[in-house]
């Protein structure tokens, strides 16, 4: 059994296919490489298998890239009610001080190992 090609917008739409241009000349360009206007319904059947397939791929990666993006936005939008409330604001405020303290002490360290080279290059002089 063959199918005129350009039967074909008829029977992928009768098949729940639904297609755009680029999609249709590239199903077409697969289905009738040699341009005969013809295919085999082996041919065709075998390819709307293997198109499904990959569509239901690219549908379900779709799927959970958009359950993805939405699961980040939530969680963004958790982070950002977290940092308006009180408890938030007091907890940045502690990791701020913390922060501050560990400069601090980092600088003072700084200063006594400077002093601490000092006295030892004044010893050798």
């Amino acid at each position: 059994k063959e199918i005129k090609t350009s039967d074909l917008g008829y029977l992928l739409e009768a098949c729940k296919l639904d297609m755009d241009v680029d999609e249709m000349e590239n199903a077409m360009n697969k289905l009738d490489p040699d341009g005969e206007g013809k295919i085999t319904l082996q041919a065709f059947m075998t390819w709307f298998k293997e198109d499904k397939e990959e569509r239901e791929d690219e549908a379900a990666m779709e799927f959970l890239e958009n359950e993805a993006a939405e699961e980040a936005a939530r969680a963004e939008a958790e982070a950002e009610a977290y940092a308006n409330s009180d408890e938030g604001k007091a907890e940045k405020k502690k990791a701020d001080a913390k922060a501050g303290l560990e400069k601090s002490k980092a600088k003072r360290e700084a200063r006594e190992k400077a002093k601490e080279e000092d006295g030892k290059k004044k010893k050798k002089s």
